[in-house]
C-alpha cells in the first residue's frame, strides 16, 4: 500500500505542475500575480527599458517556473558585459516567493530581490549578465579595480558591478 501512496503523491503534483497557467513574456515590465510557467521564445530580447525589472513579482506566496530552454535575455548575445543595464527579476516586499529553473542573460541584475523574507530560488543559469571591464592588464594592477568593503553602505556594490 505504501507504493500507492507513493505514485498517487507523485500523480497529485504532476498534475498540479502540467496545471500551472502559461504566460508567454512579450514585453517590458510583466506583473505576476499567480504561479505561473513563463514561456519565452528562442532569441526573444526584451530589455528592461525603466530599470525596475522586465519581470515584477506582484503577490507573496507564488511560484514561477521557466519553462524548458526559456531564457530571459535582456540584450543581444555578444553584447559587451560592461554595457548591459536593467534588471531581469524583481522581487520587492514579497514573501515565500519561489523561482525554479530561472535563467537569466544580459542584464545588469539578473535578479534583485529586497524585503523578499522566505525567497527561494531552486536551479538556474545567472552567466553572461554585467561584468566590469577591468583596467589592469598582466603587466600592472590598476587600484580602480579593487572592492573596498567598508565603503557599501548605500549598497553601491549592487549598482555599480552588477
Amino acid at each position: 500500500m505504501g507504493r500507492c501512496w507513493v505514485l498517487l503523491l507523485a500523480v497529485a503534483a504532476g498534475v498540479r505542475a502540467a496545471a500551472l497557467p502559461q504566460i508567454e513574456v512579450t514585453g517590458d515590465d510583466l506583473v505576476l500575480t499567480r504561479s505561473c510557467r513563463l514561456v519565452i521564445p528562442p532569441g526573444r530580447v526584451v530589455a528592461d527599458g525603466n530599470t525596475n525589472g522586465v519581470i515584477q513579482i506582484g503577490a507573496d506566496g507564488i511560484t514561477v517556473t521557466f519553462a524548458p530552454g526559456a531564457e530571459l535575455r535582456g540584450a543581444a548575445p555578444g553584447a559587451r558585459p560592461d554595457t548591459l543595464r536593467g534588471i531581469g527579476i524583481r522581487v520587492d516586499g514579497h514573501r515565500n516567493v519561489t523561482l525554479q529553473g530561472v535563467r537569466i542573460r544580459g542584464f545588469f541584475n539578473a535578479i534583485v530581490a529586497t524585503r523578499a523574507d522566505g525567497l527561494r530560488i531552486e536551479g538556474g543559469d545567472f552567466s553572461d549578465n554585467y561584468r566590469q571591464h577591468l583596467r589592469s592588464t598582466p603587466a600592472a594592477e590598476d587600484g580602480g579595480d579593487w572592492l573596498f568593503p567598508h565603503h557599501n553602505d548605500e549598497q553601491k556594490w549592487r549598482d555599480q558591478y552588477g
